[in-house]
């Protein structure tokens, strides 16, 4: 009895290299069209992560931040932009405990 050819260990690790060959080329191919198709994109990401790192670079009020900041309003939150929102501090019942401490002068001893 003659074992099938795919069976055969020989045949089967020759086989498995070859498929596992041709798959690696076929991933660096598609790595490599995507990325000739993608490179203005990439381009475009590598400036503006550039000028982020600037962005953090510069001290806010310094006109370098301001003229950054305003060519990078499209990619920064909305939030930044925002004046934070003071809320009133919630009123507390005045106690003993947490009463503030008066300040009182030293006795002096007679």
């Amino acid at each position: 009895m003659s074992l099938r050819p795919w069976l055969m260990p020989a045949k089967l690790s020759h086989w498995l290299n070859q498929r596992f060959d041709r798959i690696v080329r076929a991933r660096g191919e598609r790595s490599r069209k995507w990325n000739k198709a993608h490179q203005p994109e990439k381009a475009q990401a590598g400036r503006e992560i550039t000028q982020l790192r600037a962005l953090l670079k510069t001290r806010p009020g310094m006109p370098e931040h301001r003229e950054l900041v305003q060519q990078l309003t499209h990619l920064l939150p909305a939030e930044i932009f925002r004046q934070p929102e003071l809320k009133p501090e919630p009123k507390q019942e005045v106690t003993r405990k947490n009463a503030p401490k008066t300040w009182r002068p030293p006795s002096i001893l007679h």
